[in-house]
């Protein structure tokens, strides 16, 4: 089969979760199908997959842009006829073609807002054959934003299979909490939960912050509020597998109602417990497993913390079912789900 995959942004230009979802997409696709890439791009040019069309659209308005990105998809698809366009959002142009489009969460995209690009996007999504979402949470979002029950389709984000590493020894409890430093992932929550432990339960644990900086001033503020703490940070991470696997339980406080947890869902694939508010789509994407917490309730999230600093046994056992919960999202499984909404589409 012939996919143009289409973006207004992709990996390394941007690193947002939806983009890294899309581009792990891409990266399986292309192992079965022809698929050619068009992108945008704010920056300097990024390092594209091979073949890829970049477009840049910096110092454009979004009328430029949008037109941009128009033409230089329309060409790829009059050089390579695909089968179907593969839509990173539903921003992206209408090529007049089967259009599968991804619709990770309602976060941040202007949806519930009576705005003229909530009015765009409900119609565009409308001009598409399928819209696909990764959780039933964000398909009832989307009914409720306007759109058309039965062009909705539900297919969760893949993890890549990881075989399952036992618990690091020693006596500290190691916590991570990994994700870009963005006020709406809730690194202040995991912060302020360690600072609030007792003198002799902070010399028994170590908290990880791990990811990008995406709001400078909040780095700042975090770093303010974690001095003198047993609390350590890293901004310049490469690769996430060896800091979840030197961790014996990860925190996933997140503020925003987001589509799908891929950050816990690749903890649990490393066989790590996971801690996690209580968002229907992070829920779904847990399957309930692991410690489910209240939005924004750093109390909880302390007894948590407590609650393990002893329970070694209790770890191992919710770190095993962390593992066999995330195999049902393994790509062998998750594939076929995608053959058929592509074959529909073409329909």
């Amino acid at each position: 089969m012939k996919i143009l995959a289409l973006a207004r942004r992709f990996p390394p230009d941007v690193a947002d979760g939806r983009s890294l979802a899309f581009a792990r997409l891409v990266e399986r696709l292309a192992e079965r199908h022809q698929v050619s890439l068009v992108a945008g791009y704010r920056g300097d040019r990024p390092k594209l997959p091979d073949g890829a069309l970049g477009v840049s659209l910096a110092r454009r308005g979004p009328g430029w842009t949008y037109h941009a990105l128009w033409r230089a998809a329309r060409a790829s698809a009059m050089k390579g006829s695909p089968d179907l366009v593969l839509a990173a959002s539903v921003d992206v142009p209408f090529l007049g073609m089967p259009t599968v489009a991804m619709v990770r969460d309602l976060v941040g995209d202007g949806w519930r807002a009576p705005t003229t690009r909530d009015r765009f996007y409900r119609w565009r999504a409308a001009q598409f054959g399928t819209v696909v979402v990764p959780s039933a949470s964000t398909r009832e979002a989307l009914s409720e934003a306007g759109v058309v029950g039965w062009r909705v389709s539900v297919v969760p984000e893949h993890v890549d299979a990881v075989k399952r590493k036992p618990l690091p020894k020693g006596g500290v409890l190691r916590l991570l909490h990994v994700g870009r430093l963005h006020p709406g992932k809730g690194q202040h929550l995991s912060i302020d939960a360690v600072s609030r432990l007792t003198p002799k339960e902070k010399s028994r644990v170590h908290l990880s912050v791990v990811g990008a900086v995406a709001d400078r001033v909040y780095a700042d503020q975090l770093r303010i509020a974690a001095g003198g703490q047993p609390i350590s940070f890293q901004t310049d991470v490469r690769e996430l597998g060896s800091h979840i696997a030197a961790a014996h339980l990860v925190l996933y406080p997140t503020s925003l109602a987001e589509g799908f947890a891929d950050t816990a869902l690749l903890a649990m694939s490393h066989g790590r417990p996971v801690v996690w508010a209580d968002h229907p789509g992070v829920r779904s994407t847990t399957g309930g497993v692991g410690v489910p917490i209240p939005t924004d309730d750093v109390g909880a999230l302390r007894a948590a913390i407590r609650r393990h600093i002893d329970d070694r046994s209790g770890l191992e056992a919710m770190g095993r079912a962390s593992w066999r919960h995330a195999e049902d999202f393994a790509w062998e499984r998750i594939r076929p789900k995608w053959d058929s909404v592509f074959e529909t589409a073409i329909r």
